[in-house]
């Protein structure tokens, strides 16, 4: 019954949406989210294919073959070069294409918080599109799957004081921590960062356990879903993120996940998760990032270059409708903010093909690296192509302070920096640095620190 009636919604009101310029419009976004409903329920429900069910008027193009495409796409093969790339840098510093409440997907069996959805895929296609960020919600609330009783549950929903409001019947935490946990054993070189947004306290008059129980549930699901993968910070004290580690290192110790959350009791809890302190005290919106490019004036580069800072939208009808909106990223912020010195972005209703996956490759140009090759240089648009080490270019050279400058005009043989090292910038920040010393010194060209390594591109300058 409910996908014929949210198809009549759909087809009732498309005429009039279509006309409406903000995507955060209300009656916009209550047309996208049930048009997004109907399909996957279609997907979900029928035993139509994906191209018939995509046909739902105003429906976005979600399907297998739309993912499976993006895996063979340059896009892709461009972000996985550049996500690699990062790994030798402290996390302070190092970029995470992510999603916000990435277990809000339309995949999963409706209940009345999941009708209004964040993403429209599940968070394995989310991982197969390059997202490396996942935030899943736990709320302390009963479930069926737990015998009624009170489990740590996915809930897109209010806090304890509003007794977890719009919870009904949900998911145990535990079946999201898997399917991450699943993708991530399946591919042992990549790291994922998960943000666990925790409501795991009650205010429930009928509740007769301790206060810390919903923690001690929530470190056991985190326990058993990733076991051996967890870089976890050990011990009974707050831990804050470990910004000064890197990938490398979490890859080292053989682990894959890193969870981060608030501080707080119970049994395991500080022991699995690390303190996000710093991703929740410079969190913010698009807002204030241009089009054109632009920084938040209040958030310099510069200032916040050694901070962790995440930008996410909420595309929900619910923040349309209650909180007037709130500017979504699209493809021209997803580049600006790559630029800027944000190491986190939280996308919404990321999508194979989307063009914001695109706009976030700030190294390579488009269809780069060529097939042949070994060296790289990065030209006066900012962006790298691979090719022959012959010929003479100026050399990009990195001080230890961070300072990018240029060194001579010298064939790839004997590119070497007398200030700093040759070497190649680890995240958008960095090439636009590099980018602005090359206009300082009249050079339309540099030599990067990088090595073509069969089907990869190795750093000259371990960090």
């Amino acid at each position: 019954m409910r996908l014929p009636l949210l198809l009549a919604l759909v087809v009732a009101v498309a005429t009039p949406a279509v006309a409406l310029a903000d995507p955060l419009d209300p009656p916009k976004a209550v047309v996208e989210h049930a048009a997004a409903d109907a399909a996957a329920a279609c997907r979900r429900d029928t035993p139509a294919g994906d191209g018939q069910c995509a046909a739902v008027p105003l429906a976005d193009p979600v399907s297998e073959a739309a993912v499976a495409s993006y895996e063979k796409s340059d896009v892709h093969r461009a972000l996985a070069l550049q996500y690699e790339l990062a790994n030798d840098v402290p996390l302070r510093y190092a970029p995470w294409l992510g999603t916000h409440n990435s277990f809000n997907t339309t995949t999963r069996e409706p209940t009345v918080s999941g009708l209004d959805s964040n993403q429209q895929l599940s968070m394995t296609d989310q991982l197969r599109v390059d997202m490396r960020s996942l935030e899943v919600d736990a709320h302390w609330f009963r479930s069926a799957a737990a015998g009624g009783g009170f489990a740590p549950v996915l809930c897109h929903a209010q806090g304890k004081e509003q007794q977890h409001f719009g919870c009904t019947d949900e998911p145990l935490l535990a079946s999201g921590l898997d399917e991450i946990a699943a993708w991530v054993r399946a591919h042992p070189r990549q790291v994922v960062l998960v943000y666990l947004e925790d409501h795991l306290e009650t205010q429930d008059p009928t509740y007769t356990g301790g206060p810390d129980d919903g923690y001690a549930a929530g470190a056991a699901a985190v326990q058993s879903s990733f076991g051996d993968l967890l870089y976890a910070p050990g011990g009974t004290g707050c831990t804050p993120m470990p910004l000064d580690a890197t990938r490398n290192d979490v890859l080292a110790a053989g682990k894959q996940v890193m969870v981060i959350s608030s501080c707080h009791g119970g049994a395991g809890w500080n022991a699995s998760v690390f303190d996000d302190g710093e991703r929740a005290r410079y969190e913010t919106g698009p807002g204030a990032y241009g089009e054109d490019g632009t920084c938040d004036p209040a958030r310099p580069p510069a200032a916040f270059d050694r901070r962790l800072l995440r930008v996410f939208e909420d595309s929900t009808a619910l923040t349309a409708t209650v909180d007037q909106g709130r500017e979504r990223i699209t493809a021209a912020k997803a580049a600006t903010l790559q630029r800027c010195a944000v190491d986190i972005t939280g996308f919404d209703q990321i999508l194979p093909g989307d063009g914001r996956l695109a706009a976030s490759v700030w190294s390579w140009a488009p269809g780069e690296p060529a097939a042949s090759g070994d060296c790289a240089t990065q030209g006066p648009d900012g962006r790298w192509r691979a090719g022959p080490c012959s010929g003479r270019h100026a050399v990009a050279c990195r001080a230890a302070d961070g300072t990018w400058s240029v060194g001579p005009l010298v064939p790839r043989v004997r590119a070497a920096c007398s200030a700093g090292t040759f070497a190649a910038p680890r995240y958008g920040y960095e090439a636009v640095q590099l980018g602005a010393a090359m206009r300082a010194a009249g050079v339309d060209e540099v030599w990067l620190g990088l090595t073509r390594t069969g089907d990869t591109w190795t750093a000259l300058d371990p960090r």
